[in-house]
């Protein structure tokens, strides 16, 4: 074994050095706890099935400064915890202008748990950003297996989690593939609550409140969970979203998305008047749509554009919203709104979930003009 300690004093780990260098799967790095500057770890490598422990030491390590306050660069095999030493989050990371744990340059088979992330400081954007970085990342790169759960994110500016490639990639091409996102408590962020692109992700289990009311102090709205830019083969489920702007964005070039059995509750913005349950802007080309709970949306439920094809919307609830469609599903010659009480439920009091012998149970809504399936 070659644990390493890392002081409070310490600013870079860089697994090419001594002491790091003779670091292997199964070691333990462990960060001294009290207050620390920004950390950045580098060139470490674990093991499939063994990976390069990083845990706080006697107490909680709390990373309060930095332009970026944890950066992961050019590690696999990496499993970062909290659950060191007597505490749910063991490390905190606060207090960042501009991110607060990003894991980039060809990282990769990385796990994240019980972390806290918030308050961002002045200027901070996402809590934690993932992405394949630059010129670092060769064309057709793939970066593979990112698992982050039971983490707590708030007060974030932007997004509390942002998983895509640089907005000035120079190389094409790459992807991020086999990610899960599930367990997390994500709680008052100004943008997104979780926002990816580019890859295949399993997003579940969520709970997202009190996010997308502006980004960077604009009118922007955002929402609890966006699915965009050519994201495929990726699965949104048993999520539960209250309180923000927009409860499920999906804006997909790519097909394979699964959006079902999440609920949805309270979405409002009174200054813009576009909070929506299920929101397709365009693109959602292939998204299967089933078996969501939407309850109490200030405008549609479920809205589309018209050109959107190859999915199905079906078997959901859409309950005390103003409106159940946009305007071309209400419009419709062929989907006027009596026609979809099986989907259109006002009670205040609707259950939860869909069972057996509930009348929205196999039923759907007919979206052939804007390329919906019918439902079987």
């Amino acid at each position: 074994m070659a644990n390493q300690t890392v002081s409070t004093g310490t600013t870079i780990v860089d697994g090419t050095s001594s002491p790091y260098n003779t670091m292997v799967g199964g070691d333990i790095l462990w960060l001294q706890s009290g207050n620390r500057a920004a950390l950045t770890i580098r060139n470490l490598s674990g093991s499939s099935g063994n990976p390069i422990w990083v845990m706080n030491s006697g107490g909680l390590v709390n990373i309060n400064s930095g332009t970026i306050t944890l950066a992961i660069e050019n590690c696999q095999y990496l499993h970062i915890s909290g659950r060191g030493y007597q505490y749910c989050y063991g490390i905190r990371v606060q207090s960042y202008t501009n991110y607060g744990v990003q894991i980039r340059e060809q990282s990769e088979y990385i796990e994240i748990d019980r972390v806290e992330i918030g308050p961002a400081g002045v200027g901070g954007d996402a809590g934690m950003s993932i992405r394949t970085l630059l010129a670092e990342a060769y064309e057709g790169y793939v970066m593979h297996d990112i698992h982050v759960h039971h983490c707590y994110f708030h007060g974030c500016n932007g997004e509390a989690m942002y998983c895509n490639h640089h907005s000035t990639q120079t190389n094409p091409g790459t992807f991020q593939d086999g990610f899960v996102i599930e367990n997390n408590y994500i709680d008052g962020c100004g943008y997104d609550g979780i926002q990816v692109r580019y890859g295949n992700f399993v997003i579940q289990r969520n709970r997202i409140m009190d996010c997308g009311d502006s980004i960077d102090g604009t009118a922007q709205p955002g929402s609890g969970i966006i699915v965009a830019h050519e994201a495929e083969d990726t699965i949104v489920r048993w999520n539960w979203i209250t309180d923000c702007v927009r409860g499920i964005h999906c804006e997909i070039q790519g097909t394979g998305v699964e959006i079902y059995e999440n609920l949805i509750e309270d979405m409002n913005d009174s200054a813009t008047k576009d909070a929506y349950g299920i929101w397709l802007p365009s693109n959602g080309n292939g998204a299967e749509i089933t078996h969501n709970t939407v309850v109490d949306v200030e405008n549609e439920g479920f809205k589309s554009k018209s050109g959107d094809t190859g999915g199905t919307v079906r078997n959901n609830i859409f309950a005390g919203c103003g409106a159940s469609y946009d305007t071309d599903y209400s419009t419709d010659a062929n989907n006027e709104e009596d026609t979809i009480v099986n989907m259109d439920f006002r009670s205040s009091d609707v259950l939860r979930h869909i069972t057996g012998d509930s009348p929205a149970y196999e039923a759907a809504h007919d979206g052939s003009h804007c390329g919906w399936t019918q439902s079987v």
